[in-house]
């Protein structure tokens, strides 16, 4: 399990440049940390929140839903989903 979150967090910054904790979270602190960064992009940088969406080939429908309703929590939420789907994928078939 810590290896998946370590993984999900390297990924995370791979895509999000913007996206650098200091250390390995906990994955209350990953999902704590991750809302921090998405509320301030929808406030300060929509654009490049719609940037990350995209490198990260979040469900199209879903986030912009979330994104129209400003909703940070719906839009960690599509983010983990989509990250730990993605680390499944990858375990089944490596």
């Amino acid at each position: 399990m810590l290896q998946d979150l370590e993984q999900l967090q390297n990924h995370l910054q791979k895509h999000c440049e913007d996206f650098t904790p200091q250390a390995l979270l906990s994955w209350e602190e990953l999902r704590n940390y991750l809302l921090f960064f998405v509320k301030n992009l929808l406030h300060k940088a929509p654009e490049r929140l719609l940037q990350v969406a995209y490198r990260l080939d979040l469900p199209e429908n879903e986030f912009s839903e979330a994104f129209a309703k400003q909703d940070a929590e719906k839009i960690v939420e599509i983010i983990l989903q989509r990250e730990l789907k993605r680390l499944e994928f990858r375990k089944k078939y490596s």
